[in-house]
C-alpha cells in the first residue's frame, strides 16, 4: 500500500510537470485502476469513447467514421460521431483495420542509392494521396543484403515491394515473390534474368541523347567518363552512347574509368576527385566534350577549370539524371532527365493496382519513363 501511495504521488507530479490534465477514475485501494491522463503518451482514444460521446451504439460509430456503404445513419448522427472523434483526437486503429481486411496499406521499399531522392519524392505524394505508410531501406548493393531487407518487409506484413536490385546476384528473395504472385514492382530491373513488374527509363535512350547532342554541336574528341566496376544502368547506357558515335564514323572514343567501390552507393569524393583531375591534366587536350552521369560531370566540370579550360568553350560536358548538382551548381549542367518523379508515382500506382487485383495475373508490365534532353551552359555558352 505504501508503494502503491509512493508510485500514487510520482505520478501526479509527473504529469503535472509535463503539462496533462489528470482525469481521476475511481482508484481502488488495491491499486488496480490506474490514474489515467488525456493526452499523455498510454492513453488513445478508443471507438467506444466516440460512440459514447455520440450517444450512438459502436457499431454505428464504426460503420460512420468507415463510412460503409450499408450505413443508413442520418446525416445529423454522422455529423455528431465525426463532431466527437474530432475533439477526442481519435484515430482508427490501422492494425485492427489489417486483421479484419487483410491489408496493411503499407509498402516496403528498397533502394541503393540516395541520388533516386526525386523517385521517392513521387513515390512518396502517391503514396500520401491513398493514405498508404513507406517503410524505406537501403541496400548497399548487395546480393545478399537485397534478400535480407526483402524478408524483414514480409515480416512486417507490407502489402507490396518496390525493390532497386542490386546489379548482381540471384535475386533470390525476390524472384520467390515474382513467382508467388506478391505485388513487386522494380526500380531499373532490367538486368533481371526473370520478367518483373518494372518502371525504367530507357537507358540505351539516354546514352544516345547525351552523344546526339555533342555531335550535333559539333564535338568529334568526346570522353566517355564511366565507373570501374560499372553500375548496370550505365553500362546499358554506354551501349546507347557507342552505338550513336559508331553510327556517325566515331569508333574508338577516349574513354575513362574511375575507381568505385561497387559494395557502397555513397562514394567519398577524396577518392574519386584526384583520379578524375589526373585523367583530365594528363589528357589535357585529347578531348572537347565528356559524357558522363551527374556526380562524375560535376566533379569532372571542377578538374577542367582547374586545368584553365573553358566550358563550354574549351570543353563540353553532358551529364545523366538531371539532379540538383546539375540544375543547381555553380556551372549549370546540360542533362538528361529521365522523370523520375514520374517514375516513383508509377511505382506506386502500379504495385498498389497490384494489391487491388486490377491487372491480370498472367501480364507482367514494363513501363517506360521519357528522357528529355535539358540544355544548359555546360554545353551552349551563356547569351
Amino acid at each position: 500500500m505504501k508503494n502503491y501511495s509512493v508510485k500514487k504521488k510520482y505520478f501526479k507530479r509527473y504529469f503535472a510537470e509535463t503539462g496533462n490534465i489528470l482525469l481521476e477514475k475511481k482508484i481502488a485501494s488495491s491499486g488496480k485502476n490506474r490514474t489515467i491522463s488525456k493526452g499523455s503518451a498510454t492513453m488513445r482514444p478508443t471507438l467506444t469513447q466516440v460512440a459514447k460521446k455520440a450517444g450512438v451504439k459502436v457499431s454505428s460509430a464504426s460503420e460512420i467514421l468507415n463510412q460503409r456503404k450499408n450505413c443508413w445513419s442520418s446525416q445529423a448522427t454522422r455529423e455528431r460521431v465525426f463532431a466527437a472523434a474530432k475533439e477526442l483526437g481519435y484515430r482508427p486503429n490501422q492494425t485492427a483495420r489489417s486483421l479484419r481486411s487483410g491489408k496493411t496499406k503499407t509498402l516496403g521499399v528498397i533502394i541503393t542509392s540516395h541520388e533516386y531522392s526525386y523517385r521517392m519524392a513521387g513515390l512518396d505524394q502517391a503514396a500520401y494521396a491513398r493514405k498508404y505508410a513507406v517503410i524505406l531501406t537501403f541496400n548497399a548493393n548487395s546480393p545478399a543484403m537485397e534478400d535480407q531487407l526483402i524478408l524483414n518487409h514480409m515480416d512486417r506484413g507490407v502489402d507490396g515491394l518496390i525493390v532497386y536490385p542490386s546489379d548482381s546476384g540471384p535475386h533470390t528473395e525476390l524472384r520467390k515473390l515474382v513467382e508467388q504472385g506478391f505485388p513487386v514492382v522494380t526500380f531499373n530491373g532490367v538486368g533481371l534474368d526473370f520478367e518483373c513488374d518494372d518502371v525504367s527509363p530507357d537507358y540505351i535512350c539516354v546514352g544516345r541523347l547525351q552523344a546526339r547532342h555533342l555531335l550535333e554541336i559539333g564535338r568529334r574528341r568526346i570522353c566517355i567518363a564511366t565507373t570501374t566496376p560499372s553500375a548496370l544502368i550505365n553500362s546499358i547506357r554506354e551501349k546507347g552512347i557507342r552505338r550513336e558515335l559508331q553510327e556517325h564514323g566515331l569508333q574508338k572514343p577516349l574513354t575513362f574509368n574511375i575507381k568505385y567501390a561497387d559494395d557502397k552507393e555513397s562514394q567519398s569524393s577524396e577518392i574519386l576527385y584526384p583520379q578524375i583531375l589526373e585523367f583530365i591534366t594528363r589528357h589535357n587536350g585529347e578531348f572537347d566534350s565528356i559524357i558522363a552521369f551527374d556526380s562524375i560531370a560535376t566533379m569532372a566540370a571542377r578538374a577542367i577549370l582547374e586545368n584553365g579550360l573553358r566550358i563550354p568553350e574549351d570543353v563540353s560536358i553532358v551529364a545523366a539524371g538531371n539532379n540538383i548538382l546539375s540544375s543547381h551548381g555553380i556551372l549549370p549542367l546540360t542533362s538528361i532527365d529521365t522523370s523520375d518523379e514520374w517514375i516513383g508515382m508509377k511505382a506506386f500506382e502500379l504495385v498498389t493496382d497490384r494489391i487491388d487485383g486490377k491487372l491480370p495475373k498472367n501480364k507482367l508490365e514494363r513501363i517506360i519513363s521519357s528522357s528529355n534532353l535539358i540544355i544548359r551552359q555546360s554545353t551552349v555558352k551563356k547569351v
